[in-house]
């Protein structure tokens, strides 16, 4: 499968799926609407996927939630050098 859409490069965890605002879990914290250009059975996060919490009425694209998730983290991900890109690893344990 191909899907044309972009995807998310380092998605949130399953366990850590929750509304940035109130805490709400995946109940009530789900993607709303998926990108036209998305693969129909593509498994993957996409970037310009709308996620909406029912609970509070929080919203925002998926690219938008995982960089906060990732930020209160202070995780910041780069592409990995030693797979030349394929891959992403904390910034943190990139070589000077």
């Amino acid at each position: 499968m191909n899907c044309p859409a972009k995807h998310v490069k380092k998605p949130i965890p399953v366990d850590d799926w929750k509304c940035p605002r109130c805490g709400t879990g995946p109940e009530d914290f789900y993607i709303q609407d998926d990108p036209e250009d998305a693969g129909e059975d593509c498994p993957l996060e996409h970037e310009a996927a709308y996620v909406i919490c029912q609970n509070c009425g929080y919203g925002a694209t998926m690219k938008t939630i995982t960089a906060k998730y990732w930020k209160a983290k202070n995780i910041e991900w780069v592409k990995c050098p030693c797979c030349h890109g394929t891959g992403m690893i904390d910034k943190r344990s990139v070589s000077k």
